[in-house]
């Protein structure tokens, strides 16, 4: 009867260790539970992941220990083993396994007995997800074990330890809760590479309206939208309040403006202008050994400020810790009633350019409204 028995719970959904060689340890910053029974001081113990997402690793970490003062003995089937798996989805279904051509065949079992002596322990580890077919949902994951009694005791009976209704939860793949975060700006110059384009940005500044700007704000890291259609809609999906319209002349780059500024009457870049300019985009001082300034010409957003109020270079915060500029690009312009916008845009190499062309960051200075204008400058030649 304890070998009918042993063999009854073996007929399962049953896994052996070696059937396992694949499964990997828990990953890093993954939350588990863990689940223990104890008989007659013998410890059943698993940890399964609380929440995994689809197409993870979804480890099973099982061990057996003998804290009793007697040997404890188990009937294994191989290629099968000793443990009584099953998992069940909230509506009691059992998933389907992943390779049902590798469901053994009774014929084929071996019978072996093994042996735990005190204070040894005997350890498991299965990929749940390498096993069964598992859809995003919530599951109860259950084991059990038959042991044999002991020899010295006739009178005893088979023991059946269980853990019962382990809980497990698959989430969609990368849902937004459990995908890191980064600052905006970075996202998009990491994304722009991956596709192949470039942003401007338009917004108001924490000083004029009390809060963090929407581009300034963090989201996810997923990059798995990389087509344009994909990134314009994650882009209006995320940046509330914005509008983000690809550049007329050249679709690769991408405006986002915030609208408050967009729909102001004189917006400095809403305005057109005629503009003849030839030097540095930017009139930094950059002076040779001798004292010579290198940089020529007022720079370009200089220019256009003589003839567009509110309008000019530099960081918005006037404290030094975004004070960044390209003193290095040299341009000509000369356009005819064209937008600030566009002159901006247009004048900018791209080859060889980072990724966010330039920002225009809304502030005050003296009580009065201004528009500060930065370019990124070419890429890093690390």
């Amino acid at each position: 009867m304890q070998i009918q028995r042993v063999i009854e719970l073996c007929v399962g959904l049953a896994f052996a260790a070696a059937d396992v060689a694949h499964s990997a340890d828990l990953p890093k910053n993954v939350k588990t539970k863990s689940y223990t029974q104890n008989q007659n001081d013998v410890y059943l113990h698993a940890n399964l992941p609380l929440r995994c997402r689809k197409g993870d690793l979804i480890p099973l970490e099982i061990e057996l220990k003998n804290s009793s003062s007697h040997d404890i003995t188990w009937i294994e089937t191989e290629p099968h083993s000793e443990l009584d798996l099953s998992i069940r989805d909230a509506s009691g279904k059992i998933p389907e396994l992943k390779d049902k051509k590798k469901e053994p065949t009774p014929a084929r079992f071996r019978l072996v007995v093994k042996t735990l002596h005190p204070r040894e322990t005997s350890s498991w580890k299965i990929d749940l997800a390498e096993k069964f077919v598992l859809p995003p949902g919530v599951y109860r994951v259950s084991l059990s074990l038959g042991l044999n009694p002991p020899e010295t005791k006739t009178e005893a009976k088979p023991v059946t330890m269980q853990l019962l209704d382990m809980e497990l939860n698959i989430l969609a793949m990368q849902t937004e809760t459990e995908r890191a975060v980064m600052p905006y700006e970075q996202f998009l110059f990491d994304v722009g590479g991956k596709v192949g384009c470039h942003f401007t940005l338009e917004y108001q500044d924490y000083s004029l309206i009390g809060s963090l700007p929407g581009i300034r704000s963090e989201t996810t890291n997923d990059l798995s939208e990389i087509s344009a259609t994909g990134l314009l809609s994650k882009l209006r999906r995320d940046l509330k309040g914005f509008t983000i319209i690809p550049d007329a002349k050249n679709p690769a780059i991408i405006h986002i403006i915030e609208q408050a500024l967009e729909h102001q009457e004189n917006y400095p870049l809403n305005r057109s202008v005629t503009l003849a300019y030839s030097g540095n985009l930017v009139g930094c001082v950059v002076k040779d050994e001798k004292g010579k300034n290198l940089v020529k010409g007022d720079g370009l957003v200089t220019m256009i400020a003589k003839n567009v109020e509110g309008i000019a270079s530099g960081s918005a915060s006037h404290d030094g810790r975004e004070a960044f500029d390209d003193c290095v690009t040299e341009v000509k312009v000369n356009t005819t009633n064209e937008t600030v916008r566009s002159i901006l845009t247009d004048c900018v190499p791209l080859a060889n350019y980072k990724t966010i062309l330039w920002r225009a960051v809304a502030s005050k200075e003296g009580g009065k409204s201004k528009v500060f204008v930065q370019f990124y400058g070419p890429k890093d030649t690390k």
